[in-house]
């Protein structure tokens, strides 16, 4: 039976917790007691809790177990990103990565000779920010890299430095003002 396409819930995260026996040195130590009205006073945005509670991970999941190779995924893994607590559950940023969330994400528009000319457009919302990253990368993709066929050879065409792209869909998602629905 293979587990690597199984949906993941926050409720298997809390059945499957670490115990104190079975960490390692990834274990979390709680932070010092803190007024939790102050906390929640000096918290960021992404720091507050997500209004919705009941959400899957699985394309996060999936990125760690390809980048990380980390295997175990669970509610300990969510308090090490720091997007879970103990005391108030998933926070923003947590929702901003799960599969489904709330929030408006990106609007993308491939123009002709002006802006009144559209082409090609796609609006990712309501997806985790991962997704939202992928699906840009792949209409960059689509329509700024292409082959050309010179003599017995095929060679790749690159309109714009996918690099540079990918900078700035990465910059335009971590700095984006997430608490404002546009």
């Amino acid at each position: 039976d293979d587990d690597s396409d199984k949906e993941f819930t926050f409720e298997e995260a809390e059945e499957n917790e670490v115990t104190e026996e079975s960490t390692n040195e990834y274990q979390i130590f709680d932070e010092p007691s803190e007024d939790k009205e102050d906390k929640k006073e000096d918290a960021s945005f992404e720091e507050l809790p997500a209004k919705n509670q009941e959400l899957t991970f699985e394309i996060l999941r999936k990125k760690i177990d390809t980048i990380l190779h980390l295997k175990e995924f669970g509610q300990d893994t969510l308090k090490t990103l720091e997007l879970y607590s103990d005391d108030s559950g998933i926070n923003n940023a947590g929702e901003l990565l799960a599969d489904q969330n709330g929030f408006c994400g990106i609007d993308i528009v491939r123009f002709g000779d002006s802006i009144n000319i559209i082409h090609d457009r796609i609006t990712l919302e309501h997806q985790s920010i991962l997704k939202d990253y992928d699906d840009s990368i792949e209409m960059y993709r689509k329509y700024y890299q292409y082959e050309q066929i010179k003599g017995a050879y095929r060679e790749k065409v690159v309109l714009v430095p996918e690099e540079a792209f990918r900078e700035a869909i990465a910059n335009a998602i971590v700095h984006r003002t997430w608490d404002v629905n546009m």
